[in-house]
Formats: structure tokens, C-alpha cells, sequence
């Protein structure tokens, strides 16, 4: 009895510490904003921000697990904070802007998107690939107007903005 008295001591003062990853700003997020449920495709971050690409859905909203949506977060006096953050187009490219840290673009690309990779000004976005039938995109670079092309297989590139 002693040593589960204790483990659930030291599980609340842990707790109570907090993650100061940006993995534990996500997941406290993702509480907050009384989400039912979340997938966390992607994380990146460096000394001052970062950001999270996921999908999150309540039970009255549970098509949103075919959703991604992508955050940015700065980190302030050592802990992180969510600036911005958007739904990634399922129409279109969506662009956000980082804060004067550049701007930030994702889509999703559909099932009949061949595209091998997308390019944001040339250079190589990041893909994943969200459940079975759906893929996403993003990549951040210093241009408001930054044009975005996919590459199908056989190098016939496509404007998407």
C-alpha cells in the first residue's frame, strides 16, 4: 500500500511540474481546447519555435481526423507558447504568417494528386501521411507570395497558388 501511496505521490508532483517540451505546449493545448481526441503527425522545433502538424477531433466533430491543421509556437522566458495556427486547405494552399519568422504552408493533397513532391519556391516541402487515404504538406519559407508547384512522377510540375 506504501509504495502505491507513493507512486501516485510522486505521478502528482510530476504532474504538477509540467512538460516544458513542446510535445507536453501540444498535448496541454489539445486540452485545453477540450479536444475528445488528437493525432500528432509531426513536431519540429529549434531554440526559439517551432511547431506541431496534427489532426484533432471532438465526438460531435469526428471527420476532423481527416483534418490536419498545423501550429506555430514561440518559445518565451524557456516555455512554449501558441502563436498561430490553421486548418490545412483542402482546396487550396493555405499560408500563415509566423510572426516575422517567415510564413507557413500546408494543404492536403487529395487521392487523385500524383504528386511525387511540392515544391515552395523551389525548395522540397515536408509530406506525411494522415490514416490511409490522405496526405498533407507543409513548408515554411521567408516569402509572402511564395509560389507552390507539385512534381508528378513524370516531372510535369502544376501550379496549386
Amino acid at each position: 500500500m506504501k509504495i502505491v501511496l507513493n507512486l501516485i505521490l510522486l505521478l502528482l508532483i510530476t504532474g504538477c511540474s509540467g512538460d516544458t517540451s513542446l510535445k507536453g505546449a501540444f498535448e496541454k493545448q489539445m486540452k485545453e481546447d477540450q479536444a475528445d481526441g488528437f493525432n500528432l503527425i509531426h513536431l519540429e522545433d529549434n531554440e526559439t519555435d517551432g511547431l506541431a502538424l496534427y489532426t484533432s477531433w471532438t465526438d460531435d466533430y469526428p471527420d476532423n481526423k481527416n483534418k490536419p491543421g498545423i501550429n506555430y509556437y514561440e518559445k518565451v522566458d524557456g516555455k512554449w507558447q501558441s502563436r498561430t495556427g490553421t486548418g490545412c486547405s483542402d482546396g487550396g494552399v493555405s499560408r500563415l504568417g509566423l510572426l516575422g519568422n517567415g510564413h507557413l504552408y500546408c494543404s492536403i493533397l487529395r487521392e487523385n494528386m500524383d504528386f511525387e513532391k511540392i515544391l515552395v519556391d523551389g525548395t522540397e516541402a515536408n509530406v506525411f501521411q494522415v490514416g490511409d487515404s490522405i496526405r498533407v504538406w507543409y513548408a515554411v519559407s521567408d516569402e509572402k507570395g511564395a509560389k507552390v508547384t507539385g512534381v508528378s512522377g513524370g516531372g510535369r510540375e502544376v501550379r496549386l497558388n
